[in-house]
């Protein structure tokens, strides 16, 4: 029954969550450490996984004693999923706004320096911090 959504017809369609998660699955190997690093359950793991295979209508992963492994389709699905999420994950870099508006706290022990590190005191030079009267503020 490979690949029958095409053979009705039916426009198959990939949504970025699945596709995540078939490539943490293939690269982890294991349900639970996929579950962990996606912070989903793994049930909502399991499920995302079943729709995709539902929706390629391949098996897509098969159980090898403790481990989960990409068959040949799922390989190809992933080759095609890597893709599709790099690129997705290139327009939202591009196009989500960067909020450089805010506070950043630092805390130090008494004998770090007082200068603050190069890579954020060009831009807190920009926005100089509110005074603190000379009394060090409690962590």
């Amino acid at each position: 029954m490979r690949n029958f959504c095409h053979h009705l017809g039916i426009t198959v369609k990939f949504d970025i969550d699945s596709l995540r998660t078939l490539q943490t699955l293939a690269d982890t190997g294991s349900l639970q450490t996929t579950a962990n690093h996606l912070h989903l359950s793994r049930s909502a793991v399991s499920w995302k996984l079943k729709r995709l295979q539902e929706r390629t209508g391949c098996t897509l992963v098969r159980r090898d004693g403790r481990n989960l492994r990409l068959t040949d389709d799922g390989h190809e699905l992933l080759t095609y999923g890597r893709q599709i999420i790099d690129a997705h994950d290139a327009a939202v870099r591009r196009f989500t706004p960067i909020d450089t508006r805010g506070t950043v706290r630092v805390g130090a022990t008494e004998g770090a320096s007082a200068t603050p590190p190069t890579s954020i005191s060009g831009s807190a030079s920009n926005n100089p911090p509110p005074s603190t009267n000379g009394s060090p503020t409690a962590a």
